[in-house]
């Protein structure tokens, strides 16, 4: 299993977790603040695509026109 970091507008939010959701795959929101350091999943994640453990998108519709 692989994760995935999206960065999505506030606006296209509910209809990127409704297609992901239909294509099978788990979706948890996670919301980095920059007035608050990450939480330690949030962390793990970062530290992850900073190694490559991870596929990074750089926009929802770069996700979408991939699949």
């Amino acid at each position: 299993m692989a994760t995935l970091i999206v960065e999505v507008d506030d606006n296209k939010l509910k209809m990127v977790k409704d297609v992901l959701k239909a294509m099978g795959v788990s979706v948890d929101k996670k919301s980095i603040k920059p007035e608050k350091a990450p939480n330690e999943t949030t962390a793990l994640a970062i530290k992850d695509a900073r190694n490559g453990k991870v596929t990074k998108v750089e926009s929802i519709d770069v996700l979408f026109k991939s699949i």
